[in-house]
């Protein structure tokens, strides 16, 4: 489940790896961590006020809007800050996985499988004559665009 998880970015033609993927992703922690059972990161983050967000002027954004907005929110009272810690491996513990070795194992057989799949999908596209979206054009989509119809209903994981 995991591998599908990140091979979702290229199952939907989006970019041709996760490690190209410009959205919010905990691989780059994944890939940092993959040899230790009780990985944990943790980021201090603005605890953002709902009252304190603005309308945005429209739903695609540009990078110095978005940036613009960014300064808007963090100086609107919202200086609090709030700890999200990610627990990359806890999950293994549900499996009897008890030592850095066996999680080790485990996630390079699902680093493994996640270059499989992102082989396959990347075949699947060239045979249809398909190209990724790529990182620049998913940093202009509008948010909440609709998804793109070759990814709705066609491809690897169909």
């Amino acid at each position: 489940m995991i591998a599908y998880y990140y091979t979702n970015p290229a199952a939907a033609h989006l970019v041709d790896r996760i490690d190209d993927y410009p959205g919010i992703s905990s691989w780059d922690d994944f890939t940092a961590n993959m040899d230790k059972l009780n990985a944990a990161v943790a980021y201090e983050r603005p605890w953002v006020r709902l009252p304190t967000i603005p309308e945005l002027p429209s739903r695609s954004v540009s990078v110095v809007q978005d940036e613009h907005i960014t300064q808007i929110l963090l100086s609107r009272n919202n200086k609090k800050m709030h700890c999200l810690e990610v627990k990359l491996n806890a999950w293994m513990k549900c499996f009897n996985i008890t030592t850095d070795a066996e999680a080790a194992q485990i996630n390079a057989r699902i680093l493994a499988r996640l270059r499989h799949h992102e082989e396959v999908c990347r075949r699947w596209r060239i045979r249809k004559g398909w190209r990724v979206m790529g990182k620049n054009a998913l940093y202009a989509q509008p948010i909440m665009a609709p998804i793109h119809q070759r990814s709705a209903g066609e491809g690897y994981f169909a």
